[in-house]
């Protein structure tokens, strides 16, 4: 598509030396000053008449009106006789004449690509001449016989160009549909005022502006060099296999991806390849009532300036695409890893999805994206590459910042996901480590296994025999099972601390909806937008969400297994840690036990772990003193009371402020006043025989 404005060749009609150059929208400006000097000699006809007075000339014109003796035929015949309209009329066709040889100009694109009617190109030239120049407002005024008239009206446009039917609105498709002109209501009784759209209007004139609805939502991308993993040459393909069946088929690339995973840089590389920049459009704070106004917008940019069409933004794939409007030949929609969207009329979809970056990948990029990675401990920067699967994107905005080491850009990556999951998920900080974790011996080294793998999993999940053996996935699953207060979160906490991670405890009230297909479409957010995300998932209460599947006797089971096989897929496809938590074990659905690899059993603490709860807890709150003096009676609470960890260690606390309000060193009558608060939470107390065998250490 040219810039440059078409440049005609015309024959004046008036004595020269050497033909005058205009361009094509000069052309129009002549079209419609001649047709209102001639039309404006035949309204004088009608007035002057013999050449009496001036009252009696406007009696003649109003006779004129009266018997309508001003119509196109009679005008066009006028024309033909009068010398000097036929002067006019002469440079007229020589105007029209280079106006319908023009192929090139910006004015001729819109008539030719657009498909304009004779009816609305007579139109869009009267905008233009007026917007070009004002002082035609006056020229109007009189043509249609009303001071306050100085504007185009379809009447006005009917008879400037001779048209014997008047001129209909339901005729107007394009220029309409398009916006290229606008109508707007006048006062009470007067015709309709139109008037060209500003910045198509600067468009014609030449200049490569972007619209002004557009501005804060579109920006151009730049095609930068594409990753190795990238299926841009497939991509590619693919369309141009499109294009040789059928050259004017319209394509829409929904191009899958996580947030920064270079989505619309592949894009803009795809349509480099055609020899298109790519316009961008960011809709997020575009609302559904503004959205067609929008929609046209963007199209009727890209048409005119010659570039492909990105669409990305979260409601994306619930937008509606306006029938009404003709899409460009290329688009590209930016959707997350599950992301669908609506159709588009007379439009062919094609698909291309970006994984995870490989660690050689991810290892370049940091080295050129952040190069004072040269100077930090390499072993930590290893440990970055392999350990946290960054985006092109995070890794890009990494050297943006003054990051020092290799820890300070990890807590930068995980600082800039932590808001994605919102109100769905709770972050839990934590500063346990694995020697709080008063475990048996076998689950505590079957805890430790599952995070070597955790760290070693990236890499080995890269060699093809894994990827052809194990094409599931390789995300990393456990469910821990058992009573309250046993010591799940804690492990959870343990475990994200170790992998050096977030841990966010997915918050279930707002996950699980009784309505159909809403909890599904809950947990796709949530596993969506942890993809990107450097954090362990802690699913609180798992056996609500991934319960056993009921028989069917109405919809409405259908659908709620539906649900369940759903969350079963997605939650086994999700790449990163995941970790399940249930009270009750037996409610969880056998076929998603058997697709996990990791089941720990959390059992209630033996009288060995709970003394070594009750001394350590009480050496860090009360100090060690505290538990030389209470030795015997802890030794004797830990045999007699079947306490988890959680009690044990809310009890401690709740003494320990019980004998701060008594002002006495804290004794075991605290500890007791703190076990029976726990108990009295399951309805339980001390029993009497408890109470009388720990008497003796009251005293």
């Amino acid at each position: 598509m040219t810039t440059n404005p078409h440049i005609a060749h015309v024959d004046a009609v008036v004595e020269a030396e050497a033909p005058v150059v205009f361009t094509a929208m000069e052309l129009v400006c002549m079209r419609v000053r001649l047709r209102a000097q001639r039309r404006s000699l035949w309204l004088r006809s009608l007035m002057e008449g013999d050449g009496t007075n001036v009252t009696a000339n406007y009696h003649r014109l109003i006779d004129g009106i009266l018997a309508r003796r001003d119509h196109v035929e009679a005008e066009k015949a006028w024309y033909a006789d009068h010398e000097e309209s036929q002067a006019i009329s002469e440079e007229l066709a020589a105007v029209e004449r280079a106006l319908e040889a023009d192929y090139a100009s910006r004015l001729a694109v819109v008539r030719l690509n657009f498909g304009l009617s004779t009816e609305e190109i007579c139109l869009l030239h009267a905008c233009i001449a007026l917007a070009s120049d004002p002082s035609l407002e006056r020229v109007f005024s009189y043509l249609q016989d009303h001071n306050l008239r100085g504007y185009v009206t379809l009447p006005l446009v009917a008879r400037l160009f001779g048209m014997v039917e008047p001129l209909n609105p339901a005729l107007l498709g394009p220029l309409r549909t398009w916006r290229f002109v606008q109508e707007s209501s006048a006062s009470r009784g007067e015709p309709a005022q139109w008037e060209i759209d500003p910045w198509f209007f600067n468009w014609l004139l030449g200049h490569n502006r972007l619209d002004p609805v557009l501005v804060g939502h579109a920006q151009v991308a730049t095609p930068l060099r594409p990753l190795p993993e990238w299926p841009l040459d497939g991509a590619v393909l693919s369309l141009q296999q499109v294009l040789a069946k059928t050259p004017h088929q319209k394509a829409r690339f929904i191009v899958r991806g996580v947030d920064g995973s270079g989505r619309q840089t592949f894009a803009a590389c795809i349509a480099e390849a055609f020899g298109l920049p790519l316009l961008v459009m960011r809709i997020d704070e575009v609302s559904a009532d503004e959205w067609p106004k929008y929609c046209l917008h963007a199209q009727r940019q890209a048409f005119l300036s010659g570039f492909a069409l990105g669409w990305r933004g979260d409601g994306l794939a619930d937008r509606i695409w306006p029938q009404d409007i003709l899409p460009v030949q290329l688009q590209f929609l930016f959707l997350p890893p599950e992301g669908q969207a609506h159709a588009q009329q007379q439009v062919i979809d094609l698909q291309a999805e970006l994984g995870p970056l490989s660690i050689p990948t991810r290892r370049q990029l940091w080295q050129s994206l952040v190069p004072a990675t040269a100077d930090w401990d390499p072993a930590s920067v290893e440990h970055l590459v392999q350990h946290y699967p960054t985006t092109i994107g995070q890794i890009a905005l990494a050297g943006t910042r003054s990051v020092q080491s290799a820890s300070d850009a990890a807590e930068l990556l995980r600082d800039g996901s932590r808001h994605k999951l919102g109100k769905l998920a709770q972050l839990l900080h934590s500063d346990y480590q694995w020697e709080d974790l008063m475990l048996h011996p076998h689950l505590l080294e079957s805890l430790q296994d599952f995070v070597y793998e955790a760290h070693v999993r990236e890499a080995w999940w890269e060699s093809s025999s894994a990827k052809r053996l194990f094409p599931q996935g390789k995300g990393l699953m456990a469910l821990f099972a058992g009573p309250s207060g046993t010591g799940k979160t804690m492990a959870a906490q343990v475990i994200a601390r170790a992998l050096q991670q977030d841990l966010f405890r997915v918050d279930l009230s707002s996950v699980i909806s009784k309505y159909v297909g809403e909890t599904s479409k809950h947990l796709e957010r949530i596993l969506s937008q942890a993809r990107s995300m450097h954090a362990v998932l802690l699913f609180d209460e798992a056996d609500s969400l991934f319960g056993k599947r009921t028989d069917i006797k109405d919809a409405h089971d259908r659908f709620a297994n539906a649900d369940t096989n759903y969350l079963l897929q997605a939650i086994e496809s999700y790449p990163g840690v995941a970790i399940l938590a249930t009270n009750r074990k037996a409610n969880i659905d056998v076929a998603f036990l058997r697709r996990l690899r990791f089941v720990f059993e959390f059992v209630k603490p033996e009288a060995a772990q709970r003394l070594q709860m009750w001394i350590n807890l009480l050496r860090e709150i009360a100090g060690a003193d505290t538990v030389q003096r209470l030795s015997e009676p802890l030794r004797q609470l830990s045999v007699m009371l079947d306490l988890t960890g959680a009690q044990i260690k809310y009890a401690i606390l709740a003494s320990v402020f019980i004998a701060h309000k008594e002002d006495t060193p804290l004794n075991l009558k605290h500890l007791l006043k703190g076990v029976e608060r726990e108990l009295a939470k399951e309805g339980k107390g001390l029993s009497p025989e408890t109470g009388k065998r720990l008497d003796i250490y009251h005293r």
